[in-house]
């Protein structure tokens, strides 16, 4: 049993350890964004602004999004958990809820890949 355990843990590291492959920072040698910052400039409170984030594979293989990650609550993703074929693009969809928010906001998603990781960023000015 302790082998098992052990086994299983040695199994989490190294794919754990694949997933966090990142060349050049956060830049993904196998994906490349159309871009990684939006700017959504001023809205008035309450609007729920989206952008699609478009990227390619540039991978010889399938790829998967696995997950994706906001630095916040009023930040919400989309995306298909179907595979991204090589030299095919896909959307990542992010949406902004502003009701209740005035001021600048900046926000982080971070897109866990098969391939690695790679944050992309929102900007929005809210005013009331």
């Amino acid at each position: 049993m302790k082998r098992l355990i052990f086994l299983f843990f040695c199994s989490f590291l190294f794919i754990n350890s694949q997933a966090q492959i990142t060349i050049g920072g956060n830049k993904l040698a196998t994906v490349s964004f159309k871009e990684t910052t939006w700017d959504f400039g001023t809205i008035k409170e309450g609007a729920w602004p989206v952008h699609e984030f478009e990227f390619t594979n540039n991978d010889s293989k399938p790829i998967f999004i696995i997950d994706a990650i906001t630095s916040c609550d009023c930040t919400h993703i989309d995306f298909s958990k179907e595979p991204i074929m090589p030299g095919k693009t896909a959307k990542i969809k992010v949406g902004f809820d502003s009701k209740g928010k005035d001021g600048n906001y900046n926000r982080t998603i971070t897109v866990k890949f098969s391939t690695g990781k790679q944050d992309i960023f929102i900007k929005v000015n809210v005013k009331k």
